[in-house]
């Protein structure tokens, strides 16, 4: 359903994080995955979704409508946001997010 040109594959691969649009039955889904070496705090999921009569555009800024949260894990891939969308034609998301970066780390050597 969301059409990248090869322009955007090439900046998907440099970026952190990965956003995808799958639609499933008459539902929109939005998958995150967390590429980097932090983990990301979402502030904001933008969604826009065409249909034949216009479009609707979906601000997600409450934790609480994202699955899991808006912590997201190093490593992880998952569905963040599910809407019902039936008849659309088109859907993108984007997301704002910051990097927690600030982590301490222990090592102990045993002998």
């Amino acid at each position: 359903m969301d059409q990248c040109t090869d322009c955007d594959l090439v900046f998907q691969t440099y970026a952190p994080v990965t956003v995808s649009v799958v639609y499933s039955g008459n539902d929109v889904l939005v998958y995150v995955e967390n590429n980097g070496r932090n983990i990301i705090v979402i502030n904001l999921l933008l969604l826009c979704i065409e249909f034949p009569n216009g479009q609707g555009v979906w601000y997600v800024r409450d934790a609480g409508l994202l699955n899991g949260g808006e912590q997201v894990e190093q490593g992880w891939m998952g569905l963040k946001f599910q809407i019902a969308a039936a008849g659309a034609t088109q859907a993108k998301a984007s997301i704002q997010y910051i990097e927690v970066t600030g982590r301490a780390v222990s090592c102990v050597s045993v002998p």
